[in-house]
């Protein structure tokens, strides 16, 4: 009995134990013996520590250890090991043949194929090349349940011995050929989601070399699209021209930079073919099942999606390969990737300030999403990322697709999407950082995330942003010598950016790193830092489709520039400053919940008043960005002590670093202390104190006198109400001071944090939208109401 279950694996069934002795050529008693004894006789090896029986299982028993398996499988005689493999083998075949549970059949034939891949030799000699080529197909099979279950290396192992079963003279022209074409498909779809792109391209030479038409081709070439552009290089204008090779060769022209007439052409003849003219009825069309205009519309959809990425001179290209899909769409039906085109065209109307409409686009993505269960091959992971890192935020909060963002990870992993799993790892990673949720539960996730960066070969920009997350953390927790430069545990940013990126994905990662170190220099107050980056980063395009980084860079490039400005008195920092103010007053106007907060940031920045920071942080608080308020806390104290009020200093300086705790930057409170420790007070000592039991804000009459000198010294900050009317109508009030947010970090860990707004006033939301519909001017302070 123990050989026997030797030859099974480190899971033994018991049902397949008693079937094998049961149809065995053995006796009638031993065969009674078999069916009533085998379990007895496992359930004594349970009892002597050779098997262990896991909980809740009433049909598998377990090796407690390796060794142990091992030394009974080396009991058996060489010469009977592959007859007992290719016996268990049939066996398992055969009782797959009577199962009605779909997901028995699957267990079953997985394990058939394992057993008979280790009797070849002995399988040919008994069966010949009939059963040869239904192991080859087993084989095949059980690649893609193994595919469905995101275990992608043992996938490679069927795939690579169904090939080795082939003859190698004759696979690609007979009765095999399209055996053949599958499984290399597969292989080369499998070594490209692990990293293996020289693999890739050695199989996809083979397909290409081979394929007897053109339609053979598409699954190739779009792997060798992926190659090019999730390479070291980062190679999207590369793609973009093998997008058009191959539209080229199904009769589908495109000009790389078409004109406006072309496009509102396309436009006119699509309106016309819509059903009723509107594109939200595309979502009720049938399922489009033609393999050609199948193919078409992938390459459709892949280019619409490279021209996204690369944005500036290509977004009229995209528009076109859109409008281009959704005409497709109207004649032959829809699928996951006439999505992908939507959520694309939807970016498009963002690019050109059409809010409105870029997110009522975007609305219409997602519910055709949902007319598909995901599948192995498809882009439900990569809409979905899509959809949250660039359109949903314009309306709703960016807390709101941290959990998106984790599904859309779940889901590209299990459909083989890698490079989307972990694109909305990194986008969930921005929108955590900037919406001010506690850093340490964000660097543990990250840490997993930067490992299976490596594990799967992701393009080495991608590997860069888990780092550079994680690295600015660790600055900002106190963990690494440096606080405005990206060394220490996580990565060193001059050796990472000279021997891990090239081409268009160093550009990348350098943007993102002067994004962060920009960050990391408002916080820990380095002008020559901000300088520098600020120069760094006028290089780059300013848009850029995932808003959380777009707020980060402008919110962060605001507050520098204010602050250099006020030290230096350069124009050309009001100029930069002033810009940003005008981005978050824009997406304030369209009713983004995400822009006025980091607006009235903004408006404290330029213009610093107690009101004005005080604004600002109430609105922040209310918000829940607790980073922000630190920020701002901070800031209030270093007005007050140029204006020589320590009171009110000492006041805001005990939130900060309070705040700074909260947040879990420890290393920005100690900062704090060791710079001003004679303004806080002394039992106010680093992850001690809650910033709830700091002192209440002081009030006196020499506090009065500065709050009304600075004012009037410093010029009054305006709205022109009328132009921002009605963005918050309809918006529901926070009805409680103490709330509960819940986020989904990963599969196993959920946090729950406590916001406690018990220092500050809550937004008036009667009042607020009362003055801010009446038409008329008001300074932030009339606007939002007294402060206490």
């Amino acid at each position: 009995v123990l050989k026997i279950a030797s030859c099974l694996g480190s899971q033994v069934p018991l049902n397949v134990l008693q079937q094998y002795f049961a149809t065995e050529q053995l006796t009638e008693e031993s065969k009674a013996f078999a069916l009533n004894q085998v379990e007895a006789i496992l359930e004594q090896q349970v009892e002597k520590g050779v098997f262990c029986r896991p909980a809740g299982s009433n049909f598998f028993y377990s090796w407690a250890h390796d060794g142990l398996q091992r030394a009974a499988f080396s009991l058996i005689e060489d010469y009977r090991r592959e007859e007992l493999h290719f016996r268990l083998g049939k066996l398992l075949l055969a009782m797959s043949e009577h199962e009605e549970s779909e997901a028995r059949v699957e267990f079953l034939v997985y394990l058939a194929t394992d057993q008979l891949n280790r009797a070849t030799d002995f399988l040919l000699h008994e069966e010949g090349e009939q059963m040869k080529l239904q192991l080859i197909q087993l084989n095949l099979q059980a690649a893609k349940l193994s595919i469905s279950k995101s275990a992608f290396y043992r996938a490679v192992d069927f795939l690579e011995t169904g090939i080795a079963l082939l003859d190698k003279e004759t696979m690609w022209w007979s009765q095999t050929y399209h055996l053949c074409l599958q499984l290399h498909n597969y292989l080369a779809e499998m070594e490209y989601t692990l990293g293996n792109h020289e693999k890739a391209t050695e199989v996809i030479t083979e397909i290409l070399g081979n394929a007897q038409c053109q339609g053979d081709e598409y699954r190739a070439r779009a792997v060798l699209l992926e190659v090019a552009i999730n390479g070291k290089d980062r190679n999207l204008v590369r793609g973009v021209e093998i997008c058009l090779a191959i539209l080229k060769s199904y009769s589908v022209e495109l000009p790389l930079k078409p004109s406006k007439l072309r496009i509102a052409t396309e436009r006119y003849r699509l309106k016309k073919l819509l059903p009723n003219g509107r594109l939200e009825n595309l979502i009720h069309m049938p399922v489009m099942t033609e393999p050609e205009v199948v193919d078409l519309a992938i390459f459709l959809s892949k280019l619409t999606n490279l021209c996204g990425l690369i944005g500036d001179e290509y977004v009229p290209l995209g528009k076109l390969a859109a409008l281009k899909t959704f005409h497709l769409a109207c004649t032959y039906g829809i699928n996951s990737y006439i999505a992908l085109s939507i959520a694309q065209y939807a970016i498009s109307y963002r690019h050109s300030g059409k809010f409105d409409k870029a997110f009522s686009t975007a609305s219409i993505a997602a519910e055709m999403l949902n007319r598909f269960s995901p599948q192995p091959g498809d882009v439900r992971a990569k809409v979905l990322m899509i959809i949250h890192s660039a359109l949903m935020s314009l309306k709703k909060p960016l807390q709101d697709s941290l959990e998106p963002f984790l599904e859309s990870y779940r889901i590209g992993i299990r459909t083989g999407d890698v490079d989307a799993a972990l694109t909305a790892a990194m986008g969930y990673g921005y929108n955590y950082i900037l919406v001010g949720y506690p850093l340490a539960a964000l660097a543990d996730d990250i840490k997993g995330y930067a490992l299976e960066s490596r594990q799967f070969g992701l393009s080495a920009s991608l590997q860069a942003q888990f780092v550079i997350i994680l690295q600015t953390v660790l600055n900002l927790q106190g963990k690494s010598d440096c606080t405005t430069y990206l060394k220490g545990d996580a990565m060193d940013q001059e050796k990472f950016l000279q021997n891990a990126v090239e081409g268009k994905g160093q550009s990348m990662t350098c943007r993102d790193i002067c994004i962060f170190r920009l960050m990391l220099a408002c916080i820990f107050r380095s002008p020559k830092v901000q300088i520098e980056m600020l120069d760094n980063l006028a290089t780059f395009p300013s848009f850029n489709p995932a808003l959380a980084r777009m707020h980060l860079w402008q919110v962060f490039a605001g507050i520098a520039a204010f602050q250099l400005y006020h030290r230096t008195k350069e124009n050309k920092y009001s100029s930069i400053g002033s810009k940003s103010v005008d981005y978050f007053k824009e997406a304030t106007s369209h009713g983004s919940l995400n822009a006025y907060p980091l607006l009235l940031v903004l408006v404290a920045s330029k213009s610093p008043s107690k009101e004005s920071f005080d604004e600002a942080i109430k609105v922040c608080s209310r918000s829940g960005l607790v980073n922000f308020q630190a920020v701002m806390n901070e800031s209030a104290a270093l007005y007050f002590i140029e204006q020589k009020d320590e009171e009110m200093a000492s006041y805001y300086l005990k939130k900060a670093v309070g705040l700074y705790q909260d947040w879990g930057a420890v290393g920005k409170a100690k900062d704090l202390v060791g710079h001003w420790g004679e303004l806080i007070d002394e039992r106010q000592k680093i992850g001690v104190v809650p910033r709830r039991m700091l002192q209440q804000q002081p009030s006196s009459s020499r506090h009065r006198n500065h709050t009304t000198s600075a004012t009037s010294s410093i010029k009054k900050v305006e709205f022109d109400a009328q132009e921002l009317s009605g963005s918050f109508k309809g918006q529901q009030p926070l009805s409680t001071t103490e709330r509960t947010n819940t986020i989904s970090l990963s599969d196993s860990s959920v946090f729950s944090r406590k916001i406690l707004e018990e220092d500050e006033l809550l937004l008036d939301h009667e009042q607020f939208t009362s003055h801010w519909d009446s038409g008329e001017t008001h300074e932030i302070t009339e606007v939002i109401g007294p402060v206490s």
